[in-house]
């Protein structure tokens, strides 16, 4: 998996695991980086294997050296032998590809490897690199920077992989500390809940939705004559949920309806399955029709799910 994190966090949590941090804008840059990190342990490793063995670190690349190589090969496999009898002559660490690192791993334990920060300028080949470390060694702490993966998706053409992509992105407390105190953190909301207090309304659409299926679906429902106007855009209600005010997906106060477009994560978490069907039972409660569309289907095609929406609204208003 690959985080994407401001370079100040990724590096406030790489110093609370006792990682130190590695950056890097291209896969060569990186794979030095990670050797020089990982080179104290990865010659201590060679060692023991070559007292194992009962043998020494060959003079040069000889006769020496091929029957060293073979015996590092039984022991093992051919990939970690080689790389061995690499570092053994050359008493250094040398990663020439992302294998060499997937290969390493398995000598030098994955609590000494480092947090790897990808921050190439380049924002699609960023992406590719952040991917690629990520899948060559998935226990490896990969992150790619966040201004780079602003960059990627708002850079044209906009594809349907970006769609999904900006609805993974979920806007966290920061993992630094506040430069002052006493001030509300934006994020959270109202600590609170003042019954019928007014709640301060955005004037941006793109500031009020949270993923590009939120944003597609209500640009459906404000170009249909039936649904124009109706539906505001995460709103919040005056009734606590979780410490906070409830907040709605898309309200349509007139007809009472709750629309709440859910992302493939509603499914994947427990915690976040059960959250949904507590926060469904408040809106019940309060007497509103929930009416759930799934983001994957409304990046698709929103037109069904406005259908649906515009149908359950006409008959809630007639």
């Amino acid at each position: 998996m690959v985080s994407v994190v401001d370079r100040a966090a990724w590096q406030q949590w790489a110093a609370q695991h006792d990682r130190r941090v590695v950056r890097g804008d291209t896969e060569q840059g990186l794979l030095e980086q990670l050797a020089r990190s990982l080179e104290p342990d990865a010659l201590r490793a060679t060692a023991l294997r070559l007292e194992a063995l009962g043998t020494q670190a060959p003079r040069d690349n000889t006769a020496d050296a091929d029957a060293l190589r073979r015996r590092l090969i039984a022991a093992t496999d051919q990939r970690l032998g080689e790389l061995q009898l690499r570092i053994a002559i050359d008493e250094r660490l040398t990663l020439r590809n992302l294998e060499d690192a997937v290969t390493l791993a398995r000598v030098v334990p994955l609590a000494r490897w480092p947090a790897v920060l990808v921050t190439q300028p380049a924002p699609a080949p960023a992406a590719e690199l952040a991917l690629a470390l990520a899948r060559a060694a998935a226990a490896l702490p990969v992150a790619l920077e966040l201004r780079t993966m602003l960059g990627y998706l708002d850079t044209p053409p906009d594809s349907r992989r970006k769609a999904i992509l900006r609805e993974g992105l979920v806007l966290t407390r920061s993992a630094l500390p506040p430069e002052r105190t006493g001030t509300a953190d934006p994020l959270e909301g109202p600590t609170n809940v003042e019954p019928g207090a007014p709640e301060p309304r955005k004037d941006s659409v793109d500031d009020d939705a949270r993923s590009e299926a939120e944003r597609r679906l209500y640009a459906a429902l404000q170009s249909d004559p039936r649904t124009r106007d109706q539906f505001v855009l995460n709103d919040r209600l005056p009734h606590d949920f979780g410490g906070r005010r409830l907040e709605i997906d898309l309200h349509g106060a007139a007809a009472s309806m709750a629309v709440e477009v859910d992302g493939y994560y509603h499914f994947t978490d427990l915690d976040a399955y059960r959250r949904d069907r507590r926060k469904d039972l408040l809106m019940q409660s309060l007497g509103l029709l929930v009416v759930r569309v799934l983001a994957d289907d409304v990046l698709d095609d929103p037109s069904p799910a406005l259908e649906t929406i515009a149908t359950h609204f006409a008959a809630r208003t007639s």
